[in-house]
C-alpha cells in the first residue's frame, strides 16, 4: 500500500483531494522520470535484455560494413587534420596518405557493390578470431556451429553482434591460399564476379556457454543453417564462410571488428541417407541370416515365409521361443543409433559423440532386456523331481512349436490370449522415443536431450514389465501337478485315478505351453544307429 501511495505522489496525484484532477503534462513528465529511473536500475543490476545491447552493436556493425560512408568519414577526418593550423607536417602527411587510401577504396567500391567489396576485402585479412567448428564437412540442409573462443565475445556483459556470410568457393579447397605478399591491397582489388558474391547466412541461435571440458574458457556459439549444395551430381561443394564479429565498447576507439574466414566442404544429404540405409540393411539382413532356422517357419510358405524370416520379432525371440518386447526395443534403439552415427560420419567426417541422455536410454533398454532374459532363464528350470519325471515320461521329446505360431506381433503384446498392459506400455514409449531420437539426432547425437521424467518413465515401464514376467509363475503349477501325479501314480481307487488324470492333464498342458512344445507329439528323431558287428 505504501508503494502505491508513493507512486501516486510521484506522478502528481494528491490523495487529499476528493476529486482527483491532475494535468496530463505533469503525469507524462513524471512517467518519463519513472521510466528513466527503472532503466538505470536495470542497468545497475545487469538486468537489461541482451537483445537491446546487441542491437546497438549491430547498428554500428552495419555502419562499419558500409565502406563508402566509412571512407567518407575517414576523408573528413583527414581534411580536418590537414586544414588544422596547430598540426605538424608529419601529422598532415599521414592524414594525406589516409585520405588518398580512403579515396581509392571509395572509388573502387563505387564501381561495384560496396558491401560485396568490403566482404571480399575482409575475407583476405588474417583471421583475428579463435574459432572452433562443429566439423570439417558441413551437412547441407542441416545445421552446424562455430564457437568464438575467449574474450570479449564470451563475456556475458559484452555488447556484441555477429554476422555470417557464405559464397561458393571460387577455387578448389585443395588449392593453397596465395601468400600475403601476393594478396592485392584493398585499393587494387578487382570487382567481384557473381560467383564470388557473399550472401548472409541465417543464424538459428547464438549464445554464450561454458564447455564442460574447459570451464576456464567461456565460448560464444553461433548455430546456423547450412544450405544444401546446388550440385546436381549430388557431390559435395566447397563453400567459403566469413564470420564478422563486432564488439561495441563504451569508448568508440575501443570497439573492435574481427573476422574469421574459412572454406568448408558442404555435403549432400541424400547420398548419406542412402548409404546409411544400406549400412543398416546389410547388418540387419546378416542378423536375420545368422538367426534363421527353417523349423521356425512352420506352415508358412511363399511371401509370408520370406517376410517372417526377416521379422524383428522372430530375430529377437526369447529363450523359450516366445516374443520379447524388451529385446525388440534393444535392437530398435541399437539400429537407430548406429544408423545415425554412420549417417553423421558421412555428412561431417567425424564420429559424432553421444549425449549422456541417449546413453542412459540405451543402458535402461539393455538392463531391461537382460533382466527379462534372466527372469525367463530362472523360470525355465524345473526342480529335480519334476525334471526327472518329465524326462522319464519323454515330455522333453515332444515336437517344438514353430516360432511362427508363437513369436508374432499378437503375442508381442499379449499374454494368455489377453492384452498384456506391461508389454503395451513398453511398446508405446519405445515407439515415441525412437521417433524422437530419429528426428532430433540428424544433426548431432551429442545434442539429443531426453527429459529425466521420460527416462524415469521408461525405467519404470521396464521394471513393471520384468516384474510382470516374474509374477507369472507357471513353473510352480507344473511342479505341483507332477508331485500330485507321483503321489497318486500307484493308487487303484477310481476316484484317485480321476485325480491323477486331472493332474496329468494339467501338467502336460502347462509343460507344453511353458516350453513351447506340441503336447503328446514326439519330435522326429533320427533312427538309432545299427548295432556294431560282433567281432
Amino acid at each position: 500500500m505504501a508503494i502505491v501511495i508513493f507512486l501516486l505522489h510521484f506522478l502528481g496525484v494528491s490523495m487529499d483531494c476528493p476529486r482527483v484532477s491532475v494535468p496530463l503534462d505533469r503525469i507524462s513528465r513524471n512517467l518519463v522520470r519513472l521510466t528513466t529511473l527503472a532503466g538505470i536500475a536495470l542497468i545497475a543490476i545487469g538486468g537489461l535484455p541482451a537483445k537491446a545491447q546487441n542491437q546497438e552493436a549491430c547498428t554500428q556493425l552495419e555502419a562499419k560494413l558500409d565502406v563508402i560512408k566509412a571512407a567518407d568519414r575517414e576523408i573528413a577526418e583527414a581534411d580536418g587534420i590537414i586544414d588544422a593550423a596547430g598540426k605538424s607536417e608529419t601529422e598532415k602527411t599521414a592524414a594525406k596518405e589516409q585520405k588518398e587510401a580512403a579515396s581509392k577504396i571509395k572509388a573502387a567500391a563505387s564501381k561495384s557493390n560496396p558491401l560485396q567489396y568490403e566482404l571480399n576485402r575482409l575475407s583476405t585479412l588474417p583471421a583475428e578470431l579463435r574459432v572452433e567448428s562443429s566439423s570439417n564437412s558441413l551437412p547441407g540442409g542441416g545445421q552446424a556451429w562455430f564457437n568464438i573462443v575467449g574474450a570479449p565475445f564470451s563475456d556475458e556483459r559484452a555488447n556484441v553482434c555477429v554476422r555470417l556470410y557464405q559464397r561458393t568457393s571460387p577455387q578448389p579447397r585443395s588449392a593453397a591460399p596465395p601468400p600475403p605478399a601476393q594478396q592485392k591491397p584493398p585499393a587494387q582489388q578487382t570487382e567481384p564476379t557473381q560467383s564470388e558474391n557473399f550472401t548472409q547466412v541465417s543464424i538459428a541461435q547464438s549464445y554464450r556457454f561454458v564447455d564442460a571440458t574447459d570451464k576456464n574458457t567461456p565460448k560464444y556459439r553461433i548455430i546456423f543453417n547450412v544450405e544444401a549444395p546446388a550440385s546436381p551430381q549430388l557431390q559435395s561443394t566447397d563453400r567459403d564462410y566469413l564470420l564478422v564479429a563486432f564488439f561495441a565498447a563504451a569508448k568508440p576507439a575501443d570497439s573492435k571488428l574481427l573476422t574469421y574466414f574459412t572454406t568448408k566442404s558442404v555435403t549432400h544429404k541424400m547420398p548419406a541417407v542412402i548409404a546409411a540405409l544400406l549400412f543398416v540393411s546389410i547388418i540387419y539382413i546378416g542378423l536375420a541370416w545368422a538367426t534363421y532356422d527353417l523349423k521356425d517357419m512352420g506352415d508358412l510358405t511363399g511371401l509370408s515365409r520370406d517376410l517372417y524370416a526377416v521379422s524383428p520379432i522372430r530375430i529377437t525371440a526369447g529363450v523359450l521361443g516366445d516374443s520379447s518386447i524388451s529385446q525388440v526395443q534393444v535392437v530398435l534403439f541399437t539400429f537407430i543409433v548406429a544408423g545415425l552415427l554412420f549417417y553423421l560420419w558421412l555428412r561431417t567426417g567425424l564420429l559424432a559423440s553421444i549425449s549422456a541422455d541417449l546413453l542412459y536410454l540405451l543402458g535402461i533398454s539393455a538392463v531391461g532386456a537382460g533382466g527379462a532374459k534372466y527372469t525367463a532363464t530362472l523360470k525355465a528350470e524345473l526342480d529335480k523331481e519334476a525334471n526327472d519325471f518329465a524326462l522319464a515320461k519323454g515330455w522333453y521329446n515332444w515336437t517344438p512349436i514353430p516360432a511362427a505360431k508363437n513369436a508374432n506381433l499378437a503375442n508381442l503384446l499379449m499374454t494368455g490370449q489377453r492384452l498384456d498392459v506391461y508389454k503395451f506400455q513398453v511398446a508405446v514409449f519405445t515407439l515415441v522415443v525412437a521417433a524422437y531420437v530419429l528426428s532430433s539426432g540428424q544433426n548431432d547425437l551429442g545434442d539429443v536431450t531426453i527429459s529425466e521424467t521420460m527416462l524415469y518413465l521408461i525405467g519404470i515401464s521396464q521394471g513393471v514389465y520384468i516384474g510382470g514376467k516374474a509374477i507369472t509363475d507357471r513353473k510352480t503349477l507344473i511342479e505341483n501337478a507332477i508331485k500330485k501325479m507321483n503321489a497318486l501314480e500307484k493308487e487303484t481307487d477310481p476316484a484317485k485315478k480321476k485325480e491323477y488324470a486331472a493332474a496329468e492333464e494339467t501338467a502336460k498342458r502347462e509343460f507344453a505351453s511353458f516350453f513351447q512344445l506340441e503336447q503328446d507329439k514326439p519330435r522326429d528323431l533320427p533312427p538309432p544307429a545299427p548295432p556294431a558287428p560282433i567281432p
